[in-house]
């Protein structure tokens, strides 16, 4: 061994060693780090109650709000504590929320927006299912005129979702099979979520200059009373707009068994606006 690698080999094993001690970003990640649905730093249960930890696409997490008082009070000593992803500036926040449970987030359950999320972890869950559909809407400020023949007219802007979400990737395949991709491929904006481009066709309608233009969103993201629907796309062939629950543990198993089967979750997911999986 030539003197260099003498010289090199020790500051490696030096630099090994200070990452080992200093806890660098390949350790797994600890409940303390999670912040929950309140806004805490910490999401820490509730002075003795049993954790059952719930990670949420930002999609599904209004929904997972609405169901955490539900699942409390039907399952006394349980504190449902939810996780959602946060942005760190480079990554949108499903792949940041993904990326986190791979280094070791703990996390019973998991309620991801499509299966795409689910197959591109490498940490397996013990178990998945199919829990709720979705349908792809079409949403034009409420005041204005617009309806869907403004979608292929092309003289209003149309936004839609980074191609890198879930609501991105089916708006772009059903647009493409209808032959209308061509048409909103100007289409304005860089979206993560549905509840963005509702905010971006509301806000700027309502401005001393309106711009009208319309939005691609989910069906549970167009309640807001600032817009309306004007029109359903299809759903992508081969690629439904189907939300999955996954777990890892077997209280998570039990958790998504409650989801699918209890009568009150599902009807606050179809008062939120979702579809019952088929």
């Amino acid at each position: 061994m030539n003197e260099r690698a003498w010289i090199v080999l020790p500051l490696i094993w030096a630099l090994a060693l200070a990452l080992a001690q200093s806890g660098c970003a390949m350790a797994p990640e600890t409940p303390s780090r999670w912040p929950d649905a309140s806004g805490k730093a910490l999401a820490e249960p509730g002075e003795g109650l049993v954790p059952l930890r719930v990670a949420v696409d930002p999609t599904l997490a209004p929904l997972a709000r609405l169901m955490e008082p539900l699942y409390e009070a039907q399952h006394p000593g349980v504190d449902l504590v939810i996780h959602e992803g946060v942005r760190d500036g480079r990554r949108d926040s499903p792949a940041w929320l993904a990326m986190r449970l791979e280094r070791g987030a703990e996390a019973d359950a998991y309620l991801a927006e499509s299966t795409h999320r689910l197959d591109d972890l490498t940490r397996r869950p013990l178990g998945r299912s199919a829990w709720l559909g979705n349908a792809l809407a079409v949403v034009a400020p409420a005041g204005s005129g617009l309806d869907a023949g403004s979608l292929i007219a092309r003289d209003v802007p149309v936004h839609v979702a980074l191609d890198r979400t879930a609501l991105g990737r089916w708006t772009r395949a059903s647009l493409r099979e209808a032959g209308l991709w061509g048409e909103v491929s100007l289409a304005a904006g860089n979206f993560d979520h549905g509840a963005a481009i509702v905010e971006r066709v509301a806000y700027f309608a309502s401005r001393p200059t309106p711009e009208h233009g319309l939005g691609v969103v989910f069906g549970s993201d167009a309640s807001d009373g600032r817009v309306r629907v004007v029109g359903y796309l299809d759903q992508p062939r081969g690629d439904p707009t189907i939300h999955v629950v996954a777990w890892f543990t077997g209280s998570g198993e039990a958790f998504a068994r409650w989801l699918l089967t209890s009568p009150d979750a599902r009807q606050a997911a179809t008062r939120a606006g979702f579809l019952v999986a088929p």
